[in-house]
This record gives structure tokens, C-alpha cells and sequence, in this order.
């Protein structure tokens, strides 16, 4: 994805907001009803070091995601704390990460074990992008 592209979403998420007062709330045990919303369906968003992705969860903790011009496969899986954890084959060096979910106006935030946000995202249905 370009810069421009990357820009033009930025702008259409209202931006990544680092303070923490600014981000959405998340429950404990939220994990599993955001997924249920996000399996099969695309979630296209920009991480705080604005780059942008689209990823694609599917129910047999598969995923895909295309950043920087780039696709990758993983598995996703939900650990005994409730955060959403994937491994890519290629991205991240193949490191495991997890997250825990917001979800709030029609979008999803990423925020690490330490609880900083990490990614915003919004849902678009099905995959209109073909990951």
C-alpha cells in the first residue's frame, strides 16, 4: 500500500491516537464477541507507525494479511488471558503477539500486554480485497 492510501486512511479512521484517554474500552472475556464479528470479514486498518494493512481472520485460525505491498499467512488463537495472539510466517520475524481488542464506532484497536494501542481498524464485510 502506498503512502497516500496510507494517509487517506489515517484520515477515515480519525486518525492513531496514543493517549490513552482517547482510546476505546475493553473488557476482559471481549476477545471471543469481537472475533465473532471479525471472522470471515476483513479488517482494514494502520498501526501507530503508519502502516497500513488488511487482514482477513477466518474460523480455522488462519489469517492473511497484505501491508506494504506484501501478503503473509499466520495463525491466530485466543490465549488463557483473553488477548488475541498471532504468529506470521514472515511478518513480525515470525514472532508471536498478542493483543487485546476495543471495539467502538464501527472499528477495532490493537493495544499490546502493556496495554499501549497498537492498531486501529475498521470492518469491512466479507473480503472485498481477496487475502
Amino acid at each position: 500500500m502506498d503512502t497516500v492510501w496510507g494517509m487517506m486512511l489515517l484520515a477515515a479512521l480519525g486518525g492513531v491516537q496514543a493517549d490513552p484517554a482517547d482510546t476505546l474500552p475493553v473488557h476482559d472475556g471481549e476477545a471471543s464477541t469481537v472475533l465473532q464479528q471479525v471472522v470471515g470479514n476483513t479488517l482494514i486498518g494502520i498501526d501507530t507507525q503508519l502502516q497500513a494493512f488488511r487482514a482477513r481472520y477466518q474460523a480455522d485460525g488462519s489469517v492473511r494479511r497484505e501491508q506494504g505491498g506484501r501478503i503473509d499467512q499466520g495463525q491466530w488463537w485466543i490465549d488463557d488471558q483473553g488477548l488475541v495472539c498471532q504468529r506470521w510466517r514472515r511478518f513480525d520475524h515470525g514472532d508471536t503477539n498478542c493483543y487485546r481488542w476495543g471495539t467502538g464506532d464501527e472499528r477495532i484497536v490493537y493495544y499490546d500486554r502493556a496495554g499501549r494501542l497498537r492498531a486501529h481498524a475498521r470492518l469491512a464485510q466479507g473480503n472485498p480485497y481477496g487475502l
